[in-house]
């Protein structure tokens, strides 16, 4: 996952979290919340952080079948596509 789709992913988050907990009212005027307000009300890990942790788990779950498994079959000899391509930064990034 690149830069620039994390920034989007955590612009998103951020955009969903100001709708849910709303607007703040302060000295007769109306405000969005910032994001550290927002992030004490929601303590949760960042929406990349938990993308990636999601991706590890599933590889975790790949590895873990048998190797006659055809979903184990596919998973292996995709990530042996990648590393031939030398994009395997797609899971590099993910444990980082």
């Amino acid at each position: 996952m690149g830069k620039k789709c994390e920034n989007l992913l955590r612009y998103f988050d951020s955009k969903v979290l100001w709708k849910i907990f709303g607007l703040i009212h302060e000295n007769g005027c109306w405000r969005r919340r910032k994001n550290s307000e927002i992030y004490k009300f929601y303590d949760d890990c960042d929406v990349v952080q938990c993308i990636k942790l999601g991706r590890l788990t599933w590889a975790g779950h790949m590895l873990m079948m048998e190797e006659s498994d055809s979903a184990r079959k596919s998973f292996v000899l995709n990530q042996e596509e990648m590393e031939i391509r030398g994009s395997n930064q797609i899971w590099g990034d993910a444990m980082s």
